[in-house]
């Protein structure tokens, strides 16, 4: 596998995200963080900086609001550098009885969970393949086994 310079990681401000953000930061990869809450992405760029990395992009998007994804699209389009490797890490995973959701919160899910996905693979593609870079879809148990 080539040598990544470049990666995307949603869900980057806690979990899973944030460490794998804090490793390929480690290995020399300059980061670019996604994730919904500013105050938590702000310390895992911290937690970056500390590593002597590179400081990282920033971006607070809710991915589950696809116009706002594709707006934030637009603008990772419009750097110059290339994305080597795409992480969609961040996802929402509703508690709640089944009998208690809505079509909304189903609607809502399936927007971070499927669709944003989709958008920034397709956003990224040709970048992705002029690089070959490579997209690490990460998922929940949840999948497995949905319930409790």
């Amino acid at each position: 596998m080539p040598q990544l310079r470049t990666a995307l990681v949603t869900g980057a401000g806690s979990g899973i995200g944030r460490e794998v953000s804090l490793l390929l930061a480690a290995q020399g990869c300059t980061i670019i963080l996604v994730g919904r809450t500013i105050s938590k992405l702000r310390e895992t760029a911290r937690l970056i900086t500390a590593l002597n990395a590179p400081a990282p992009s920033v971006y607070a998007v809710d991915l589950a609001d696809i116009p706002e994804t594709e707006k934030f699209v637009s603008r990772i389009l419009a750097d110059p550098n290339h994305i080597d490797l795409l992480v969609n890490n961040a996802a929402v995973a509703p508690y709640r009885l089944f009998q208690q959701g809505t079509v909304q919160h189903f609607n809502h899910a399936l927007s971070a969970n499927l669709i944003s996905p989709f958008v920034l693979i397709r956003a990224l593609w040709s970048s992705l393949l002029q690089n070959k870079g490579c997209v690490i879809n990460v998922s929940s148990m949840a999948t497995v086994s949905p319930f409790p």
